[in-house]
């Protein structure tokens, strides 16, 4: 049964007023989530695929050998537009948190490593251009 209003209890008012500025900042927060979230998928179908010279797919965190989900998800997509025919050819780079993640004794490796995979990418597009 709801509280009746008591001039004893001092605190009521107050507890009425958090109630009401608490469900009004959820509500907002709510509102906010959900335009944000209609504009993302929206902007999504506005640009269309396009034809390129290369698919790059960005390193992500890997674990024991196993893409992160993340990973998983971006070596698909390219994967996908791959077979669609949108590009003949299909570079993963290391992911650059990667050099500093390396023990300090493979650390000059992984920066080799990403900086090939930079010009890698970087010949791709300058045969392209």
């Amino acid at each position: 049964m709801a509280e009746e209003y008591s001039p004893s209890n001092p605190n009521q008012p107050s507890r009425l007023r958090f109630r009401l500025l608490f469900l009004l900042a959820a509500g907002a927060l709510l509102l906010f989530l959900g335009i944000t979230g209609i504009r993302i998928v929206r902007a999504a179908g506005e640009i269309p695929a396009r034809k390129a010279d290369a698919i790059v797919i960005f390193g992500a965190a890997e674990y024991a050998g196993r893409p992160s989900p993340v990973y998983r998800a971006r070596l698909d997509h390219g994967f996908e537009l791959f077979k669609k025919g949108m590009a003949p050819v299909v570079i993963t780079t290391v992911h650059p948190s990667a050099v500093l993640r390396a023990p300090r004794q493979h650390r000059e490796q992984s920066l080799n490593d990403f900086l090939s995979d930079l010009k890698k990418v970087g010949d791709v597009i300058r045969r392209a251009g």
